[in-house]
């Protein structure tokens, strides 16, 4: 059982998600030169993971469905003993893997230039930013099998936010840690943590 796992993430990781992993990884090294990563106040080192980080959920969890967007893949994954939602876990499960150890990475480089901030905030304020809106993209390829639709909702949801979303979104603004603020937090994760289920779930019952 452990190896028929096993198979299954070496497929996902090789054909799936190695493009995305790359992309993450060179992101990754380059953003001490894209972005300000030494010396920063607390509400610069939030400023830099929300506005920064953050993109990485659509990059990381969006491809979870990729595979499906080829209906022969669909009908193929469809006609295998393994449930449809086992796989899409499996899937989702990788892309978590991966955003964990890339916000550690983004974090440890921020302790090493010598930002002032929480590490507990700053990984819990990451990671339910980047499953967010991961998780709206997971959704509304779920819904629409639109994989263009997928990325374009939650690129929307970060630029509402950028724009006039604080006075509109409340409790799900993304960029409240910059404004001094962890409450809304919870509720983003909540809210990420339902949509990815909800994505997960439709799928599979749509396939079966």
């Amino acid at each position: 059982m452990i190896e028929h796992y096993y198979q299954i993430q070496k497929i996902n990781l090789k054909h799936n998600m190695l493009p995305h992993m790359a992309a993450g990884a060179v992101c990754l090294f380059v953003s001490p030169l894209m972005i300000g990563m030494r010396n920063l106040d607390f509400y610069q080192t939030a400023k830099v993971i929300e506005m920064f980080f953050s993109l990485f959920g659509i990059l990381l969890f969006v491809p979870v469905f990729m595979p499906e967007v080829n209906e022969s893949v669909r009908d193929l994954i469809a006609s295998k003993r393994e449930p449809t939602g086992s796989l899409l876990f499996m899937r989702f499960l990788t892309s978590l893997f991966l955003t964990v150890a890339i916000l550690s990475g983004f974090l440890l480089a921020l302790c090493f230039g010598n930002c002032e901030f929480s590490f507990y905030q700053g990984f819990y304020g990451g990671m339910a930013n980047c499953l967010f809106l991961g998780g709206m993209g997971m959704l509304f390829f779920s819904l629409f099998n639109h994989m263009a639709l997928a990325y374009m909702m939650p690129v929307l949801y970060y630029l509402i936010c950028y724009g006039g979303g604080k006075k509109y979104l409340g409790k799900f603004y993304l960029f409240s840690m910059m404004w001094g603020s962890f409450e809304e937090k919870h509720f983003i994760m909540a809210g990420a943590v339902i949509m990815v289920l909800l994505a997960i779930a439709y799928r599979s019952w749509k396939r079966n």
